[in-house]
């Protein structure tokens, strides 16, 4: 299974400006270098250029790799070290990257509900439950109109 994890902050802190420099630095050589052997399979930056002027990193690969990437002490350290030089640090990671995902996740909180009673109404069977075709061919083209 795909995931991203995303990591966001708003701005340097004051005084700590050159401190941020470094601790970013390392961690953009730290992530380039699991991208070129593989452990993960993307690394971007993106820099705000509206509204808040913050910036976000969204590093992708395979769900399981990313989590033993989150948890190794290289991360912790940066992740420690960053959130003492910028402000609104984040870190969030997320699974799916396809339509199907999304779908399924929705279809599985809708059986928990409605096993739970929930949603006020049973929780539909198989046969009752549309696909994931159905429900693909019925969403929204991209310029708003319907299929």
């Amino acid at each position: 299974m795909e995931g991203a994890i995303l990591i966001t902050w708003r701005s340097l802190i004051p005084g700590r400006e050159e401190l941020a420099w470094q601790v970013m630095g390392n961690a953009w050589e730290y992530f380039k270098r699991l991208n070129a052997e593989g452990r993960i399979t993307s690394f971007r930056l993106w820099g705000g250029v509206t509204g808040s002027l913050g910036a976000m990193a969204l590093i992708e690969g395979d769900m399981e790799d990313l989590f033993k990437v989150h948890i190794e002490d290289e991360t912790l350290k940066f992740l420690g070290a960053a959130e003492s030089v910028v402000t609104d640090f984040s870190v969030k990671m997320y699974a799916g990257g396809s339509e199907e995902f999304l779908f399924k996740s929705y279809e599985l909180s809708m059986d928990s509900l409605g096993a739970l009673g929930l949603t006020g109404q049973p929780a539909l069977t198989a046969g009752e439950r549309p696909s994931l075709q159905a429900l693909s061919a019925n969403a929204q083209k991209p310029d708003g109109q319907q299929p």
